[in-house]
């Protein structure tokens, strides 16, 4: 059976300064589709071009190498994310409303960006060292926020006076393990953030002052 060739990503977009955006947006989900069923390894540009419709040099005119695309996508597509993460670090939001609202951040990206975690956690060896290094550096900086926020509570007298380490980083793990089973879920978005949020903020709360 004959097929038709891919429909190319820059069909249909308009010349202008916005195009090169909306070509490297498809390209990226275009080439997570890819890369998902794949693997990064046996995926290669000539792959990617041919599904997007393009010249192999039509997509190293946005892409050097298959590296920088994953880096790119990596960093386009937690921008909002961390950006949330600053802003509501850098509040003067309470630690119970401050937790809630990064947890509602994690939980909404769980269910949003799930493809590109599945990939980010199985490719992430293939980014190069320097990169990796960032990326974990962000991921520190992210644990760090969380346990700040802890320590905040417990100086508030709100939270557990546990190890603030050790709920931070469970906290984290719990979050980062979403984007698995988020799929699974047979209730809207919303009804599963507070769900978590409920769940964690209870097992945070001191309760011998809420005894006494």
């Amino acid at each position: 059976m004959v097929t038709s060739p891919p429909k190319s990503v820059s069909d249909g977009v308009e010349k202008g300064s916005g195009r090169n955006d909306t070509v490297r947006r498809e390209i990226f989900r275009r080439a997570l589709l890819l890369i998902e069923r794949k693997g990064f390894r046996a995926t290669s540009m000539q792959d990617i071009a041919d599904d997007c419709g393009l010249t192999k040099p039509g997509v190293y005119y946005y892409f050097q190498n298959k590296a920088a695309l994953l880096e790119a996508v990596y960093n386009e597509t937690t921008a909002n994310f961390y950006a949330g993460v600053e802003e509501v670090s850098s509040s003067e939001f309470t630690a119970t409303e401050a937790l809630r609202r990064l947890i509602q951040l994690q939980v909404s990206a769980s269910f949003e960006l799930r493809q590109f975690q599945r990939v980010l956690m199985r490719e992430r060896n293939e980014m190069p060292p320097e990169k990796r290094k960032n990326l974990a550096r962000r991921e520190r900086d992210y644990e760090a926020a969380i346990q700040k926020i802890v320590e905040r509570g417990q100086d508030e007298g709100v939270f557990t006076g546990a190890d603030s380490h050790t709920l931070s980083l469970t906290i984290v793990g719990f979050l980062n393990s979403m984007y698995n089973w988020s799929k699974f879920y047979q209730v809207p978005e919303e009804n599963v953030v507070e769900v978590v949020c409920d769940l964690l903020l209870n097992g945070l709360l001191d309760r011998k002052k809420g005894a006494g």
